[in-house]
């Protein structure tokens, strides 16, 4: 009497006796081992990238507040050109008069 082994066929095929399957019990094993290897890949990827977007988060607000920082000391610098400016020309004015 001829037997007939119940099984799944898998690529690349693990072989038993040469024909190219595996026992439906070692499938659900490898099937098992796959989804735990992808959950903890995932899941050390997945909290990797949580950790580089709060690290990029938090980079952002650093550069927003360096960014009102400048902005504030390039607003006073102008300022203080202009009073230079104008200090400048009354200046030149008094002593123009002080020539005639």
């Amino acid at each position: 009497m001829t037997s007939i082994k119940v099984g799944v066929f898998t690529d690349p095929p693990m072989e038993e006796e040469g024909l190219g399957w595996v026992p439906e019990s070692d499938s659900v094993r490898v099937a098992n081992n796959i989804s735990s290897l992808i959950q903890r890949v995932t899941g050390t990827s997945v909290e990797e990238v949580d950790r580089m977007m709060a690290e990029l988060e938090s980079l952002r607000e650093m550069l927003q507040d360096k960014a009102v920082f400048i902005q504030r000391e390039i607003t006073q610098y102008a300022h203080l050109s202009q009073s230079t400016i104008e200090t400048s020309k009354i200046i030149a004015a008094g002593l123009a008069k002080l020539r005639q």
